[in-house]
């Protein structure tokens, strides 16, 4: 691919991420799916311009999404989880085959716990503060649970893109 479609793919898919992200404004019931959508656009990059190109874009709207979103909880979610994790789980899958869910359930579970504690003591909300504290482990393996069915999802999103999406584009 010529470095003038790469770097306009970049900044379309960058752009599109970023919407999702502003998205959240007008559908707060979405704080999770759409920054989870966000990143998953990040994988498309992934595959079509590489490690360096998804990166880059994934710092640039990590830190528009800071600054610009009016819904801070969808933009953190995005800098601490969802916008690195499809370019991490290719590599994790290529590079660590042995332990490649040990190291995915690992950062979740880190990711899980800085957000926690990001929204606990940075952006103090009551009612996260009123939780007992026996229920957070319980949050965790719930957490963990639903992040499995998000890698299988984007397991296969990707599928789709490469052997059905991709195909027609190239054409």
């Amino acid at each position: 691919m010529k470095q003038s479609k790469r770097i306009a793919l970049g900044g379309l898919l960058s752009a599109l991420s970023l919407v999702f992200l502003f998205m959240t404004g007008l559908f707060p019931f979405a704080t999770l799916a759409l920054p989870a959508l966000a990143g998953a656009l990040f994988a498309a990059l992934l595959i079509e311009c590489g490690t360096t190109a998804a990166v880059c874009a994934y710092l640039a709207v990590s830190l528009l999404g800071i600054v610009l979103t009016p819904d801070q909880t969808a933009a953190i979610l995005f800098l601490a989880f969802f916008g690195y994790y499809p370019i991490l789980k290719s590599l994790l899958e290529q590079k660590a085959k042995k332990a490649e869910w040990p190291l995915k359930l690992l950062t979740a579970a880190a990711a899980m716990t800085a957000c926690y504690l990001v929204f606990r003591f940075l952006f103090p909300d009551p009612e996260l503060i009123a939780l007992p504290t026996w229920l957070l482990p319980i949050g965790l393996i719930g957490g963990l649970a639903i992040f499995i069915l998000y890698d299988i999802a984007l397991s296969r999103l990707i599928g789709w893109y490469l052997f059905v999406f991709r195909p027609k584009l190239t054409k």
